[in-house]
């Protein structure tokens, strides 16, 4: 009688493991693994879920993850189904389509709420993503080396983007951002190689560790004024960056953020800052103006910072730094901004007269000094009592 009470419990237990896992063929032909999430709901998941080394002793590899879905080496378009075997298909499980490097191109269906970390990271032949408006909730790392991609379309309705979303997505040219979101995390953007503008919507305060490292190709971004906090390294090696304008409200700076920024020719700290890190313009060989509104420096020292300006080329003469009338000397005896050859006063500026110039002058351009300048000039500019990127 025991042996009989295992056999059934046995026979149940792997007739709901078998349950629990099935197939289903795309439209193309492809076989693709599913998991069931709920039998109650009828919902399902793309591959098994779980990121999971078939031979332990061995790197991840298109031979060695479980959790792919279909066949790493099939080539061509891969339709994913809203249904199958009678399960709605709510997710895109861990590493479903991982190394999958020949598939040209995917259908996602607009019954996806879910895509989870990794799930399309090295899928390096895909030209496009188009994301459902449906989905909720985007994983780690989940188009991680998609390096053909040069478009990606999000979901309209995210209140978030993970870390390491699309890094080394060398091929990336377009992405905009959803107006919901409230960070950029950690390396989100890291080595997109050809992007050369991002708008960073509203309602964003933090700017995370290398979010936009490597961004090689990057002229231009226009960052909120929510901004609160970018930390280390977030713009290095952006080496097209030709002009940044950090917005009053933002409170801290961490190290070594426009570390090779090579293009850019001026920098200016707002009045709000708080902190200010380490190597922070290090080796931006062509900057001429430093502009601080703070109407008192910020003692480097305190943050053990004093190196912020030290590698500056131009802090031995051929470049100035410009700072609030009347604070000349405390900048020449604070630590860290007394490495600077050249401090003068910031002229008082005619930027309220701009501000109420007649329609005639309203064309004319000024630096953030107030001084006239050509309307081709690159960089920061001041048109009509407003500021302007000049390219």
């Amino acid at each position: 009688m025991k042996k009989s009470l295992l056999f059934i419990g046995l026979l149940l237990t792997s007739l709901m493991g078998w349950a629990q896992d099935f197939t289903a063929t795309t439209v193309e032909g492809v076989e693709m693994k599913f998991k069931v999430i709920s039998e109650t709901d009828k919902t399902c998941c793309v591959g098994t879920d779980l990121l999971a080394l078939i031979d332990p002793s061995q790197e991840a590899s298109a031979d060695n993850l479980s959790c792919i879905a279909i066949d790493p080496y099939y080539a061509g378009k891969v339709t994913i189904p809203g249904v199958a075997n009678g399960y709605t298909v709510t997710t895109i499980g861990e590493g479903a389509f991982q190394f999958c490097e020949y598939v040209t191109e995917f259908e996602i269906p607009t019954t996806i709420t879910s895509i989870h970390k990794q799930a399309f990271a090295y899928c390096s032949a895909v030209t496009a993503l188009d994301i459902p408006d449906e989905v909720q909730e985007l994983g780690d790392a989940c188009f991680y080396w998609c390096e053909s991609a040069k478009s990606i379309k999000l979901p309209a309705g995210l209140t978030s983007i993970p870390q390491m979303m699309v890094t080394s997505c060398h091929a990336l040219e377009n992405i905009e951002l959803p107006a919901g979101i409230e960070s950029i995390p950690n390396s989100a953007f890291a080595y997109c190689t050809s992007l050369a503008h991002i708008d960073v919507p509203e309602g964003v305060t933090l700017i995370d560790v290398s979010g936009f490292l490597h961004c090689e190709a990057l002229q231009s971004i226009t960052l909120p004024t929510t901004l609160k906090r970018i930390n280390n390294g977030a713009f290095t090696n952006c080496e097209q960056l030709e002009a940044i304008e950090l917005p009053e409200g933002i409170e801290y700076l961490g190290d070594f953020i426009f570390w090779n920024c090579y293009t850019l020719t001026t920098f200016a700290f707002p009045a709000s800052l708080t902190h200010i890190g380490t190597f922070l313009l290090a080796s931006d060989a062509n900057i001429t103006s430093v502009y601080s509104y703070l109407p008192e420096p910020i003692d480097l020292g305190d943050f053990g910072n004093t190196q912020t300006f030290t590698m500056l080329p131009g802090i031995t003469g051929a470049c100035t730094l410009y700072v609030p009338a009347g604070t000349v000397d405390l900048y020449r005896a604070a630590s860290g901004w007394n490495v600077f050859v050249n401090i003068e006063e910031m002229p008082q500026s005619s930027i309220n007269e701009i501000r109420s110039a007649s329609s005639a002058d309203e064309e004319q351009h000024y630096n953030l000094l107030g001084q006239p300048i050509d309307a081709g000039t690159p960089g920061i500019h001041i048109v009509a009592g407003k500021k302007v990127l000049v390219k």
